[in-house]
């Protein structure tokens, strides 16, 4: 795996845990 496809990865999943943190903040 690059570079570019581990931070792209990391990103992704940076933006997923945000988005899931504030539409369920009891869950985190």
């Amino acid at each position: 795996m690059t570079a570019l496809a581990s931070f792209a990865c990391g990103l992704l999943f940076a933006i997923g845990l945000g988005v899931s943190g504030m539409t369920q903040p009891s869950k985190v």
